[in-house]
């Protein structure tokens, strides 16, 4: 049986289940040397077409970076906001807004970090939460949602304070 088939589980064993089940998830996910470096490969190949504003062809590196990495960590959570990004220049307003609503469902001081110093990458992380609420009111000012747009641009608040404020004057209509 592999590790995700569910067995009958009964009693005190389903702790072991959750234990059991929990690593053999995290197997699904290890990459070896080599898939992470073909991965960051891939998306540096994704940020200079985006740079180049070639944004179709950012996209389909983004998404084939999130094919082969998983959202929880920094390199597969920065692709997921930039191929929002992309969907939003592309005026593709739907897919940008599902990116930016499943990378706000994802709790970035979680993110499996790199090798930076803990307080870097919080701040890091934060400071990308807060723009992942900013694009993400723009795209639903696009779709017509202002209401949204708003809370968006207050949630911005939460992660950096007074990151939102200049977004609530000029399209909430708040002081």
């Amino acid at each position: 049986m592999n590790c995700l088939e569910n067995p009958n589980i009964t009693g005190n064993h389903f702790f072991l289940f959750v234990l059991f089940s929990t690593l053999c998830l995290s197997n699904v996910f290890a990459q070896t040397p080599v898939e992470e470096r073909e991965n960051l490969n891939n998306y540096k190949i994704a940020v200079s077409y985006f740079d180049k504003n070639d944004f179709d062809t950012a996209l389909d590196w983004y998404l084939k970076v999130l094919q082969n990495t998983p959202s929880n960590s920094e390199l597969g959570y920065r692709s997921l906001i930039e191929s929002g990004v992309s969907y939003f220049n592309l005026s593709n307003l739907e897919m940008a807004e599902a990116a930016f609503t499943k990378a706000i469902k994802i709790e970035p001081l979680r993110l499996i970090s790199s090798e930076k110093d803990q307080e870097t990458f919080r701040k890091e992380m934060l400071d990308l939460r807060s723009t992942v609420y900013y694009y993400r009111g723009i795209t639903r000012l696009n779709l017509n949602n202002s209401v949204g747009a708003c809370l968006d641009f207050q949630s911005m608040n939460d992660f950096v304070p007074s990151s939102g404020d200049q977004y609530l004057k000029q399209y909430c209509g708040q002081h």
